[in-house]
């Protein structure tokens, strides 16, 4: 992306690959390959249960000589298995 202010709205739904055990994940948004601060949410799922964790976040992208950046989110934590992702991205400024 070119310099700005950028929003990100950023869904997962998630299965909790344990028919026994809970299992708690986390989304963390990144931004150039750093943790943006403060975009992270987390989810404790019951056994074999679905949830969607929701991650709205902006963030100040400054151009590389390219003009790009690159925004990512990534989970940690318990076993899960990822059913769907959308990530939402809007220039504000």
């Amino acid at each position: 992306k070119t310099a700005g202010i950028y929003k990100t709205d950023c869904h997962v739904d998630l299965t909790n690959a344990s028919s026994s055990a809970a299992a708690t994940v986390t989304l963390t948004a990144y931004a150039d390959g750093q943790p943006v601060p403060g975009a992270t949410a987390t989810a404790t799922l019951a056994a074999s249960a679905q949830a969607t964790i929701a991650l709205p976040w902006a963030t100040k992208v400054i151009a590389a000589e390219r003009g790009t950046a690159q925004l990512s989110w990534y989970l940690s934590g318990g076993a899960v298995n990822l059913t769907n992702a959308i990530a939402r991205v809007s220039r504000v400024i």
